[in-house]
């Protein structure tokens, strides 16, 4: 069947339990909350050093994303106003926003322009910022409205993004294309001297549905979230990419809203990993396959010609949907007519590689990082120790047994400044219960313990718990303990389930870092 059709009968789309919408434009019909009456005025004040500045809108725009019809979406735009103009490369045949490349250390200062007909506000996924700049709902800015952020880049090298944060509507606000890759470098990871340049190959992977007009369908499930019928990459139909043979570095982020990837090569060579969420781990390993939740990145060595070979697909493998067990009727749902099944795990092949020439084969370094800080956490004393409960009520997601307020806090949510603390995240099984991939804002931490459910065994063996990570998925059953330490920043931040319908059905809550 033809790639289109093949999806289509693969994948579906929601309805039954589905959230209004325009289906010509995605966006929901549900009244956005009021924003809180931000402007410039409540931005971070300005620092006498910038090493990058630039002015990002978020606005409306039409691509040609398909033959035929333009297609209308949400994008970010930028324009450099200091510092180097590869600071911040535009890619205009895609809906995804400007690549933005930091050093660490290094100061930005961005000063975002609402220009969309409701409020919004950008989150630095997995940047350790100050509160004013970590993108709170709180801090949306109402249409036409302004907002200046300045912060200095402390990360490691890695990959990061930036994408829409507003209450109640990021899903279809980043749906729509609000969203774009972060990458900083810093000292370490240059004197590895891995692949660049034409070599290494940005993939953000995102599923989306096209009505036949081609504009974009966003027909979320409650229970679900929003899987489409389409996998884009860069936010454009994926096209075979011809490559010269030899090795290659793939920074791959699942920007989707729900849909979890469980990674392999056609070919059966085994993906390389050289990193994760927060950035390269201390050596290379490697797995026949990685699962990649929403709001997860990866950091791959491929030798392209070699292992994998010349001719190689990345592929989404087929596993068993967490979720399944809701019973068929979360999972179908009518569409112009028809039924359509909804499977989250339907195999997908996603990006073909083609290498030509003769290229040297090569291995990555045998040592990538040296992590003095991973050590000084893993052996910290003291350490308070809290639980989290992922669970429902009256067909609404929660977290720590409350749904969202804007600035509420429960007393478990309160954190010492320079604190480290052993927050446990757990998934009980049952006839309601789903993956969750959850999110916690600022610095990033590591996972200490997974105690696994039964459940989704095929899908667990991929699960990478290794390295620094700002999202960890919760499998059904599962208990998984991660320690965190609340260094830099006081104030308000947010965890949540990066399944983007579920954050904006509510479940998401906000910790409080006090320095006293």
């Amino acid at each position: 069947m033809k790639r289109r059709a093949f999806l289509r009968a693969a994948i579906g789309t929601m309805g039954g339990a589905s959230i209004g919408c325009h289906a010509n434009t995605g966006v929901s019909n549900a009244s956005p909350p009021a924003p809180r009456p931000a402007s410039v005025a409540d931005s971070v004040a300005p620092t006498s050093r910038v090493d990058v500045e630039f002015a990002l809108q978020a606005g409306e725009d039409e691509l040609s994303l398909l033959a035929g019809p333009r297609t209308r979406v949400w994008r970010f735009s930028g324009q450099i106003q200091h510092g180097p103009q590869g600071a911040l490369v535009q890619n205009d045949a895609s809906y995804l926003g400007p690549t933005i490349r930091v050093e660490q250390g290094g100061r930005m200062r961005v000063h975002l322009k609402n220009a969309l007909g409701e409020a919004t506000i950008v989150h630095w996924h997995g940047l350790d910022v100050d509160a004013k700049s970590d993108g709170h709902p709180s801090y949306a800015i109402a249409a036409g409205g302004q907002y200046s952020y300045d912060f200095e880049v402390r990360n490691r090298a890695g990959t990061y993004w930036y994408h829409a944060h507003p209450d109640g509507r990021t899903g279809a606000q980043v749906y729509q294309g609000l969203a774009g890759l972060l990458i900083v470098s810093d000292a370490e990871e240059r004197r590895l001297g891995l692949p660049d340049g034409d070599r290494e190959l940005l993939c953000v992977l995102q599923d989306r549905t096209f009505d036949e007009g081609n504009q974009l369908l966003y027909t979320p499930s409650a229970m679900s979230g929003f899987l489409g019928e389409q996998v884009l990459v860069n936010g454009q139909l994926p096209r075979t990419l011809e490559l010269p043979s030899g090795p290659h570095r793939l920074r791959i982020l699942n920007g989707s809203n729900s849909r979890i990837y469980d990674l392999s090569w056609s070919d059966g060579s085994k993906l390389t990993v050289l990193g994760t969420d927060g950035g390269l781990l201390e050596v290379p390993f490697e797995r026949e396959h990685l699962v990649l939740a929403p709001g997860q990145r990866l950091d791959v060595w491929a030798d392209f010609g070699h292992g994998p070979g010349p001719d190689v697909w990345l592929e989404s493998r087929p596993f068993e949907d967490p979720g399944t067990m809701m019973g068929m009727g979360m999972h179908g749902g009518m569409r112009r007519g028809r039924a359509v099944p909804v499977e989250n795990g339907a195999p997908l092949r996603i990006q073909r590689f083609v290498a030509r020439g003769n290229g040297r084969s090569a291995r990555p370094p045998a040592t990538l990082s040296t992590s003095v800080d991973r050590r000084s956490l893993e052996t910290a004393k003291g350490v308070a120790a809290k639980t989290f409960p992922i669970g429902m009520r009256g067909m609404r997601w929660l977290l720590n047994d409350a749904p969202f307020e804007l600035r509420g806090v429960a007393a478990n949510e309160r954190v010492k400044l320079g604190a480290v603390e052993d927050w446990q995240f757990v998934n009980p099984g049952g006839p309601m219960s789903m993956a969750h991939p959850i999110h916690v804002h600022g610095s990033q931490f590591r996972i200490m313990e997974r105690e696994a459910g039964s459940g989704s065994t095929a899908l667990r063996s991929g699960i990478l718990d290794d390295g620094w990570q700002d999202t960890v998925l919760v499998l059904p059953g599962d208990r998984v303990r991660i320690r965190k330490r609340f260094a830099n920043y006081p104030g308000l931040f947010l965890y949540h389930c990066h399944n983007l319908e579920h954050e904006d059905m509510g479940m998401m809550r906000n910790f409080l870092v006090e320095t006293s």
